[in-house]
């Protein structure tokens, strides 16, 4: 019994583990830079990559993208000109009219010189009567409009372009929370592992704890009730087993729920990633510095900054600079297609509006944007100062975790340790069983707060580079 469990306990044991990870980690601190380091597992990278692949709220951050990028060709049209064919055509019954008495009045001039003439040279006329409304009316043509000068066009170009970037760098920050997310739900699923682990390990020193027992009990050394105690801990630890499993099941399904796969898919356990230990970060201080160049935060506000001085300079130039455009038809109108000579035409013309007073509305717009672009300076500073604090508050988290993780580390040597003695004592019938319980489940506790110390490193150590922007 005594060398099964020893056995047990020293396979998982975390010096062991540091002792066999050292020459690893030595190489490794000399190849990768030491800059807010974390470990690397190509199992959970791929779980990432995948989540980044199916989650759907990132397509719709794409989809956004693409809409502004849709933006921004519409912007490039507006430089061409608009060219469009049009053609009306009017039929019409009734409506006012225009009676003009032509006849009335060069009728009896014409007679009269018919009379002197002795011919017919000169015609008898009808009276006008026209309707208003032209019937049987057309107008064919080919519509251009072109703008010359109009600087709202090339600034409001500018704006589309440097709009782009702000969803850019949302879905950039979207992204890299999510990674954080998916991490931090695959280091609570081995954690439950490792919790399961310890309870059948556990299970395992009790069934052992049973088998000697019921030797003594078959040797008449013990009484039968030490068999019934072995039993009642026995169950008391299949009700943590039940729950472990439980544990296990549920992280595995919010695991799988984050990168969109079916919540019943098996979950690969990176053990490595769990047993290896953490390299240590680098200065305070240098994790700051690391996290003002690396955030999407403040990529995404100085973007924001930079629409708000673009759209100053737009509506500067909008206020004193004229606009000029053209415009040209060119096609057939009249009555009937016919579309001969007498039909065809063509017509252009300049349009120049500058802008002299507007009852000071413009510069009104224009204070509008500046004060906005003041505080969106002011957001960038407090942004600044927020993730400062951040980064020193995950910084004195994950320093407190891996202090922790020692603390814990050293608990689980000194209770198995004492176990050991216990257990000897016991088969030397120098304990009374109780003793031996208790011993039995300091261990299981203690190998439980590590696991749990652990998980809280890692999830500390995620933190720091998320907030750090790695």
């Amino acid at each position: 019994m005594h060398t099964s469990y020893h056995r047990l306990v020293d396979s998982s044991s975390p010096s062991n583990v540091f002792a066999l990870a050292v020459p690893h980690l030595i190489l490794w601190l000399m190849i990768v830079p030491p800059l807010c380091l974390h470990a690397q597992s190509p199992i959970l990278d791929a779980y990432i990559q995948q989540g980044l692949d199916n989650n759907l709220t990132l397509r719709n951050a794409d989809l956004t993208i693409q809409h502004y990028k849709e933006q921004v060709r519409q912007a490039k049209g507006l430089m061409y000109p608009a060219v469009s064919f049009e053609a009306t055509y009017t039929r019409a019954l009734g409506g006012r009219r225009l009676s003009i008495p032509v006849g009335d009045l060069v009728n009896p001039i014409y007679r009269t010189l018919n009379q002197l003439t002795q011919s017919n040279q000169f015609p008898q006329i009808e009276n006008v009567n026209e309707q208003f409304l032209p019937n049987n009316f057309h107008d064919t043509r080919l519509h251009i409009i072109q703008p010359l000068f109009n600087s709202n066009i090339r600034y409001n170009l500018r704006l589309q372009e440097e709009s782009v970037a702000i969803p850019a760098a949302e879905r950039a920050a979207m992204a890299h929370q999510l990674r954080y997310d998916i991490a931090a739900a695959y280091y609570h699923y081995l954690q439950a592992l490792e919790a399961l682990r310890i309870y059948q390990a556990s299970r395992g020193v009790a069934l052992e704890l049973h088998r000697v027992t019921q030797r003594l009990v078959d040797n008449h050394k013990l009484t039968r009730d030490a068999v019934y105690n072995t039993e009642y801990e026995l169950s008391k630890i299949d009700s943590e087993l039940a729950k472990a499993e439980k544990n296990v099941q549920l992280s595995s399904s919010y695991f799988n729920f984050l990168i969109q796969r079916e919540l019943s898919e098996p979950v690969l356990a990176d053990t490595l990633l769990w047993a290896a230990p953490l390299p240590p970060s680098t200065d305070l201080e240098a994790c700051i510095q690391q996290a003002l160049t690396a955030r999407h935060e403040p990529e995404q506000l100085a973007a924001a900054i930079q629409v708000n001085q673009t759209l100053l300079a737009m509506q500067e130039h909008n206020r004193k600079l004229p606009t000029l455009g053209m415009a040209m038809d060119a096609g057939a109108q009249g009555f009937g297609y016919r579309f001969n000579g007498e039909q065809w035409y063509a017509l252009a013309g300049l349009q120049l509006s500058w802008p002299i007073f507007t009852g000071f509305q413009k510069q009104s717009k224009e204070q509008q944007t500046r004060i906005q672009g003041l505080k969106l300076a002011n957001q960038r500073e407090l942004l600044h100062s927020q993730i400062s604090l951040q980064v020193t508050s995950a910084w004195h988290e994950r320093q407190a975790a891996e202090k922790s993780l020692q603390q814990a580390a050293k608990a689980v040597d000194s209770a198995r340790s004492a176990f050991h003695i216990v257990q000897r004592k016991y088969e030397e019938q120098q304990a009374i069983q109780l003793e031996l319980f208790d011993a039995r489940n300091k261990v299981t506790t203690a190998e439980i707060s590590l696991s749990i110390a652990r998980l809280e490193l890692l999830l500390k150590d995620a933190e720091l580079r998320r907030v750090t922007g790695l």
